[in-house]
């Protein structure tokens, strides 16, 4: 309990501690009256404050305007700015504070022991971290969250990212089909994969450059995962967003195109390369091997790390970046098999359709452009999915240890530097 001592400011107290004085705005302006100066002078109404030696250490005497006898405390121009500071108490340090804000009226006591009325407020109650600036009101505990933030952010954290991956890899993959089949019409094969190979690196930089968290093929997903730049249980759910979304837009294309588009691996590959399917096998995975390298370093070096959460840093030549890639792979792809850069999924999706197909009855085949019923069961090709998916993930082991020893060495050579005094530092922490 305070002592009438403590409230003496312009006298030491009686237990001679080392206390800092200063005023702070009381909110009960009946309690005002109590302190007023011995020779009867009009006061400026507030409490003094109160602080512990073992807090002299954090408080900076100097720049506190110690008032005089009889007068009202002296205003203070801080940090050569304008403004004013009326007896209110600034830091040394920013990091070693007494408080973030004010204890409101129901917590009158502090960690000193020491009463302090009032409720926080504006430019007044607020302890000066400089020209008497606005401070952020901050609650001294951390407070739970309610179950409308919770929600919010798990839409903003979860769903968003698995949402926004099922409809880019839908648009991407109809796209990509619908400019295919338009293509084997009225361009040779020359013209068609250039082409294409056009088509998925704009669809690629459009998408990223707006919604910067879609993966579009699965194997950028797992290199992401191996990086640790996404949440390990949202790489299950982006997988099946990712099949998901292929699949759909399989079926979508083949009820609009009505055509026969039978995945069928042999009969695919023989035409391409003139060679055994041993070593037709081996050209597909090696190109992919190589196309996929340069897209998943350029995938991890677009994102950054953000309290585990991954997003797309805005930089447009890094989204370039990985369009050229997408191009580059995409190019490699279609020079030896039928698929794009997104093989693993498109092989997938379309056995899956084959599948699909096989179980329903047979009138219903003829919408989705399977005419001949024999061909509907025997052209699932389960045990060649490994030679579409064998390449792309031993090409994303390789990336992601490039990354890590030419890319990520630099990156982290960058961050050990002491910051320059005259140029600011900010850094990335977080949906």
């Amino acid at each position: 309990m305070a002592t009438p001592n403590e409230f003496d400011i312009y006298g030491p107290p009686a237990n001679q501690r080392a206390n800092y004085y200063g005023t702070y705005p009381g909110k009960n302006k009946g309690k005002r009256s109590d302190t007023r100066p011995p020779n009867g002078a009009p006061h400026n109404g507030e409490f003094p404050l109160l602080h512990e030696s073992s807090q002299q250490n954090i408080l900076n005497g100097s720049l506190m305007d110690w008032p005089s006898p009889g007068l009202p405390p002296t205003p203070v121009v801080a940090n050569g700015g304008v403004g004013h500071r009326n007896g209110f108490m600034r830091r040394k340090d920013f990091g070693d504070g007494l408080y973030v804000s004010t204890p409101n009226r129901a917590r009158r006591f502090d960690e000193s022991s020491y009463r302090s009325f009032g409720q926080r407020r504006m430019d007044y109650s607020q302890v000066n971290l400089g020209g008497n600036s606005s401070v952020k009101n901050e609650p001294l505990e951390q407070t739970e969250l309610t179950t409308k933030q919770k929600l919010k952010l798990t839409c903003a954290h979860i769903f968003r990212p698995i949402i926004a991956e099922l409809i880019v890899v839908f648009l991407c993959t109809i796209i990509h089909l619908r400019v295919k089949q338009s293509l084997e019409i009225r361009f040779p094969n020359a013209a068609k994969i250039v082409l294409l190979s056009l088509t998925d690196g704009i669809l690629v930089l459009s998408f990223v450059s707006v919604l910067r968290t879609v993966h579009i093929n699965p194997v950028v997903t797992v290199a992401n995962l191996f990086v640790t730049t996404t949440k390990w249980y949202l790489c299950p759910f982006i997988l099946l967003s990712q099949l998901l979304g292929a699949t759909v837009a399989v079926f979508l294309n083949s009820a609009v195109h009505n055509s026969e588009t039978i995945f069928d691996m042999e009969s695919e590959l023989r035409p391409l390369l003139a060679i055994d399917d041993l070593q037709a096998a081996c050209q597909v995975m090696f190109n992919q091997f190589l196309g996929t390298i340069p897209v998943i370093v350029c995938h991890i070096h677009f994102t950054t790390l953000l309290n585990g959460t991954f997003r797309a840093e805005p930089s447009i030549f890094r989204v370039i970046g990985l369009s050229a890639a997408v191009s580059l792979n995409t190019f490699l792809g279609l020079l030896t098999s039928p698929l794009s850069w997104n093989s693993p999924l498109m092989a997938l999706a379309l056995t899956i359709q084959r599948f699909i197909l096989s179980l329903l009855p047979k009138s219903t085949n003829r919408w989705f452009g399977a005419g001949k019923d024999a061909t509907v069961a025997q052209n699932m090709n389960w045990h060649n999915q490994y030679i579409f998916w064998l390449g792309p993930l031993l090409g994303a082991l390789v990336a992601c240890i490039l990354y890590r020893v030419v890319v990520g060495s630099r990156i982290a050579h960058q961050a050990s530097r002491k910051p320059s005094p005259t140029r600011k530092n900010f850094s990335c922490s977080n949906s």
